[in-house]
């Protein structure tokens, strides 16, 4: 145990600061507890929470509770219960996970995420994205290419701002099957759109 500390990893280039941190040295599992910051300088990433748990034969960092992630400042991870799989350069979580990127655009990952670093690729069951126009889409089954901002998911739900087609009266909506998003354009797959205002009305 060792309180106030300040651990370097040489071998990972891994620097954490917490609390307290205990060594299994028969497991060779390193849990840094309150408020604890891991900064792993060869991934790039920074974690920020109150538990956080290395384990070094598996090269796996896990966050145990609410942590926030800072990827190359490109990308900011809120989550619970994170798993950092340092070998596959991925991060995933069962839990809730809310991601923003440069571009001021949100991904609310409701179910099984999965983040792969190196490609900067995302997947989810469930997801909300709100873009920089404040336009809400909804996913089953996503896809995100966040190099190219290309998206593909099933039976999505876009509420557009209320405004988006120059009337503050309506209520924009576009549900589908299917889609496929890029920079230039949204196809939607057997669709029903409308930008009317369609509360109370048959």
């Amino acid at each position: 145990y060792a309180y106030n500390s300040n651990t370097f990893i040489k071998s990972e280039n891994i620097i954490i600061t917490s609390n307290k941190v205990k060594y299994d040295k028969i497991k060779d599992i390193i849990t840094f507890i309150d408020n604890a910051k891991l900064d792993d300088r060869k991934k790039e990433l920074i974690v920020i929470g109150d538990h956080i748990i290395y384990e070094k034969n598996k090269n796996l960092i896990y966050s145990k509770g609410k942590a926030k992630f800072n990827y190359r400042n490109k990308y900011f991870i809120s989550s619970e219960n994170v798993f950092f799989d340092r070998n596959k350069n991925e991060i995933y979580s069962e839990d809730e996970t809310l991601i923003e990127d440069f571009d001021n655009n949100t991904y609310n990952l409701k179910e099984d995420f999965i983040f792969y670093l190196r490609d900067e690729i995302i997947k989810a069951k469930k997801s909300i994205i709100l873009d920089r126009n404040d336009n809400k889409y909804v996913f089953d089954d996503i896809i995100i290419n966040l190099k190219n901002n290309e998206i593909v998911g099933k039976e999505l739900k876009v509420e557009f701002r209320d405004s988006y087609f120059g009337n503050d009266e309506n209520d924009p909506i576009l549900r589908g099957r299917s889609a496929h998003s890029d920079e230039e354009k949204l196809s939607v797959y057997k669709a029903v759109f409308s930008t009317c205002n369609i509360e109370n009305k048959k």
